[in-house]
């Protein structure tokens, strides 16, 4: 085989690179930007899981134990048990 037809072999599948990498390169990149996006959406699902989880235990504990009810019926509304002395100093 001559020199001449090895840099045209040679020429040729760098030319072929070049092409292919031309196709596939804004699709390899859009791909690694989905899969990027995907993480940050599978993170933010699990913060929001975690948060639903605390928000029920809140609710579940606001309407079953009558020590966070008086708690909070005390504090944010000013409600005292009956014959009891409010002092309110200033």
């Amino acid at each position: 085989m001559t020199l001449r037809v090895r840099y045209k072999r040679i020429f040729f599948f760098l030319f072929l690179l070049l092409i292919l990498g031309w196709f596939y390169t804004p699709g390899f990149l859009k791909l690694r930007k989905c899969v990027v996006l995907l993480h940050q959406d599978e993170r933010e699902i699990k913060e929001l899981k975690r948060k639903n989880k605390e928000l029920k235990k809140k609710i579940y504990l606001l309407e079953n134990d009558p020590f966070i009810i008086e708690k909070l019926g005390r504090e944010e509304l000013g409600l005292v048990k009956e014959g009891e002395i409010v002092y309110k100093i200033r």
